[in-house]
Order: structure tokens, then sequence, then C-alpha cells
């Protein structure tokens, strides 16, 4: 996967999901991801803007219909911040993407779980995180870590739904992949190792 781009040599990966502390801790994140000399890999295009100038290798995955976003958005724009663009393995989907950045545009499988004797996809094709988790495991990171993934306080039945998926998510993938570590830079209220960006910069 994305050979051709020179993404393979990263063992630090952070994940940056949808969620406001993703971009409250934008500078310290986009400073962790310098030291580490890692990839800062986004789950869709919602926090991006605030990486918009960060001098750090970025990728973007385009889960559902994000690829049809890109072209309300300035080509150069998008050249200049990301080097690649990441759909789960579904034909359907890649005709979307502007003709500009085809080439730039590669796929990943999704992760899946047998769960009573049936295959279920918990990284399901359009899921986020699990595009952002089969990057990191298609590069062989080491190191995994998410901002922006904070959890729904109290929230309506489909941010329940969606925390419940995101938290399959993280577990299967955690017990699945064990040489793989996962932890949050920023506040979450997943069942998931925490870590704070600051105390790692001070290190």
């Amino acid at each position: 996967m994305c050979k051709n781009l020179d993404l393979q040599n990263f063992k630090t990966c952070v994940i940056v999901g949808g969620g406001s502390t993703a971009v409250e801790h934008s500078d310290a994140i986009t400073e962790f991801v310098n030291k580490q000399q890692g990839l800062l890999i986004h789950s869709s295009l919602k926090n991006a803007e605030a990486y918009a100038k960060a001098r750090i290798p970025q990728i973007l995955c385009l889960p559902g219909r994000e690829a049809e976003k890109l072209k309300r958005l300035p080509a150069q724009d998008l050249h200049n911040q990301f080097k690649g663009y990441v759909l789960s393995s579904s034909p359907r989907m890649t005709s979307v993407v502007p003709r500009e950045l085809a080439d730039k545009t590669f796929e990943v499988e999704p992760i899946t779980q047998i769960r009573d004797n049936s295959q279920i996809a918990l990284m399901q094709q359009d899921s986020p995180l699990g595009i952002g988790l089969s990057i990191a495991k298609a590069l062989n990171i080491e190191s995994v870590y998410l901002s922006g993934f904070d959890g729904y306080p109290g929230g309506n039945e489909v941010e329940q739904e969606l925390a419940m998926e995101v938290q399959d998510i993280l577990e299967y993938f955690t017990t699945s992949h064990i040489n793989i570590r996962v932890r949050s830079l920023t506040p979450t209220r997943y069942s998931l190792q925490q870590h704070s960006v600051y105390a790692l910069l001070r290190n």
C-alpha cells in the first residue's frame, strides 16, 4: 500500500477523529507527530482544516461520501496538505474521487471479526476509525495514538450506536493486534489507555 508515496517507514501515527479535542490540541498534536517523525491520519475531513498549515506527513481517509466533498475544495490546497487519500475497498466509491487526485488514492481492506459463527465487519466499509486502523496495520505501524475520539456524553440513539461501534472496533483491534499499541493523546470517554500529549512532549 502507498509504496510510491513513501509511507513505509513510519513507526508512529496519530489518527484524528471528529471530536473537538483534535482541534483544541492541534498545535500539540502537530508538535508530537513532528517529534516522533510520525504520520497524521485524518479519519475524515471534519477536523482537517485545523492541520492545514502543519508541516508533517498527512493522509486522509475517505469514508462514506467524504470523497464527494473533495470536489468543493481547491485542488492545490489538497495537494499541499495530503500525501495520499485512502478508501475502504469498495469499488462503488472510487468513481467519486476527483480525477486529479486519483494517482494518490489507495484502498485498504476492512478488518473483520468472527462472532457467533458469522463474519461481522466491525471496521465497516464506511467506518472512519476502521479505515484509519487498517492503514496503521497495512503500514506496520507500532504505536497508534488517537485524538478527537471523544465519545458522546449522553447523546441520542444514533450517537450511542456510533459510540458502541467505535468501542467494539477498539476492543477488537487491540485484542487482535497486540503488537500494535493504541492509546489516546486527548481526553476520551472510550475504554482506552490515555496519555497526555503535553506530558509526552515534556519527556
